[in-house]
């Protein structure tokens, strides 16, 4: 499978890099439905791994519906998704012992039948928190074809495989988690980090905190939906009963 390019450090400025990188922001993804969650593999009835149908609109082409794994070969006892659920336009996922938990994304057609291209697809992650006395740093750690934008509450690496290292500065609890992508606060806009795929036919997202083994059980979340820069699609989403991202979309 193609992996993506390594992307070159580069000149920040409000928490942007590569300004163009929104030149396709027209196109939009949301998650419509969750199809199962076995992020553990605890469960032998269900295949490993999450699986949402997920709609792309926008951009001047057809709205198409596709399928959208996740899976974790590698997870850690006591790592799921939190909640077993996707909550608002939030998947989060529960974190036990902070040892990075290695997320692989591929896409489907509708039937699952055949793997396709990732194409200007675009995914969030929130709720990077730094714990009390600065204890340890919640991080994404990724290789994305784009840096769409970061928080101001990451600092950013670029790590010697030409991976970038997003790791949380700000401090948080649960109590200010946010519950969908839609009207983040600003202290919630600080802690997210949002990346965009291109022809490739799979990518890998970790998660996980520094000096782990020690502290609570934290939560980080991704999203599809991007309302800062996607929220006038030039072909509108149809809703369906259901939709995990209908409330975003309203």
């Amino acid at each position: 499978p193609a992996a993506a390019a390594p992307v070159a450090p580069a000149a920040v400025v409000g928490g942007l890099i590569q300004d163009d990188a929104w030149e396709n922001c027209d196109v939009d993804w949301v998650i419509k439905r969750e199809v199962h969650e076995n992020l553990d593999n605890s469960n032998a009835d269900l295949p490993d791994g999450m699986r949402f149908e997920v709609e792309r609109h926008g951009g001047g082409l057809p709205t198409q519906h596709y399928m959208l794994d996740v899976k974790a070969p590698s997870i850690h006892g006591g790592d799921r998704a939190g909640h077993g659920k996707a909550v608002g336009s939030l998947v989060k996922l529960h974190l036990a012992h902070g040892h990075p938990l290695h997320l692989h994304f591929t896409l489907w057609d509708l039937a699952h039948e055949n793997q396709l291209t990732f194409e200007h697809f675009n995914i969030g992650f929130y709720d990077l928190d730094e714990s009390k006395h600065n204890g340890h740093h919640e991080f994404v750690i990724a290789e994305p074809s784009m840096v769409a934008r970061f928080g101001s509450g990451l600092e950013v690496e670029v790590l010697d495989s030409g991976k970038m290292k997003f790791k949380a500065t700000n401090f948080g609890l649960g109590e200010d988690d946010p519950v969908s992508n839609t009207g983040l606060t600003s202290a919630q806009e600080a802690k997210s980090v949002r990346l965009i795929y291109n022809n490739v036919d799979t990518f890998t997202v970790s998660v996980g905190w520094t000096n782990p083994n020690h502290g609570i059980p934290r939560e980080v979340a991704f999203s599809l939906h991007d309302p800062l820069h996607c929220s006038e699609p030039i072909a509108a989403p149809s809703q369906i009963e259901g939709s995990v991202d209908e409330a975003d979309q309203a």
